[in-house]
């Protein structure tokens, strides 16, 4: 797969390490990194030397001082999918190709990539997709 464009393509692995789900690529990884029981951000870590930044480590949209990202994740896989509960929510990804969708904890959809996949790159653009509704607000 070049590494100017494309997407993430198909989930080879996921594991925690700290408090992170790490969804592993041929190219990238995928940290998902619980904030708040009901907030999770979403690192995205090119493996290829030249795109690789510094994570972030501090969130600027949230106070995190509250001790309540202690937990560990839950992880179940099959051989097609993998569900991650985090806090208040719940993660379900298909491997190939790979794609997201994001549950309460009661099992309520509220936000889903588009078909096509929601991360995807060319050389000077990375571009995250979801399907929205016109009652959704961000």
């Amino acid at each position: 797969m070049p590494i100017t464009v494309g997407t993430l393509g198909r989930l080879h692995a996921v594991n925690q390490r700290g408090k992170d789900v790490v969804f592993s690529f041929e190219s990238s990884e995928l940290l998902l990194t619980p904030i708040l029981p009901n907030v999770i951000r979403h690192t995205w870590a090119p493996t290829h030397w030249r795109l690789y930044a510094a994570r972030v480590t501090d969130s600027y949209a949230v106070n995190c001082d509250d001790g309540s990202t202690d937990s560990v994740a839950a992880i179940t896989e099959t051989a097609e999918t993998v569900r991650v509960q985090m806090g208040e929510l719940l993660i379900e990804a298909t491997r190939d190709p790979f794609h997201l969708r994001y549950l309460t904890a009661d099992g309520r959809p509220f936000l889903e990539e588009i078909d096509e996949g929601g991360l995807s790159w060319s050389y000077w653009e990375y571009t995250l997709r979801y399907r929205l509704v016109a009652e959704d607000h961000f």
